[in-house]
Parts: structure tokens; C-alpha cells; sequence
């Protein structure tokens, strides 16, 4: 059984991104910088200007599993083999929802 398919550890991994600290620090990132996005509209244009703060937005993810990873002593690769694994074997909504990741 992978990590992913192992109910307990995927519960473990969502948890840790409804983590109350991570969670404030998407907060102030978004009282942040709401504001620079209140003329879009749904299927429009993104301004370029947007980029940089979309690589922010991403780092924050990325150092929040970078440090779940490591409390679990798993390497990034590892744990993409793993996720790619996973994604092969869903269905249904799930599968939309991984449809979203690159193979």
C-alpha cells in the first residue's frame, strides 16, 4: 500500500494543510493582496503583474509540504512517485481534481 493510499496518512496530509498557522499565513497573504485582483473578472485576462505574487502563493504551499515531507522523512521525488502512482488509480471527481496535476 502506498503512503497516499493509506487512509490514515492521507488524512494526516490534509490535516497538515488545515494546519491554524498555515492557515493564517494564507490569510495575510490574501488580505495582502486581494486588493490588486478586484477588477477581474471570471474568464478574463490575468494582469502580468499577477505572476510574482502567484510564485509567492505557490512557495507557501511548497514550504508548507516541504516540511510535512520532512517531519516524515520523505524526499520530494518520492513522494511525486508516489502522488503520480495514486492519481493512476482514482476515478470519478477525485480523478478531475488530479487531472489539474502534471505526469
Amino acid at each position: 500500500m502506498s503512503f497516499l493510499q493509506s487512509l490514515k496518512n492521507r488524512e494526516k496530509l490534509l490535516q497538515w494543510f488545515d494546519d491554524v498557522t498555515f492557515r493564517r499565513e494564507l490569510d495575510a497573504f490574501h488580505a495582502a493582496h486581494a486588493s490588486k485582483f478586484a477588477n477581474y473578472e471570471e474568464g478574463g485576462q490575468c494582469d502580468h503583474s499577477w505572476h510574482g505574487l502567484h510564485e509567492e502563493y505557490q512557495q507557501l504551499f511548497e514550504q508548507h509540504l516541504h516540511r510535512f515531507l520532512q517531519r516524515e522523512g520523505m524526499k520530494e521525488r518520492e513522494f511525486v512517485a508516489l502522488t503520480q502512482r495514486y492519481a493512476k488509480g482514482v476515478s470519478g471527481d477525485e480523478a478531475e481534481e488530479w487531472d489539474a496535476f502534471p505526469t
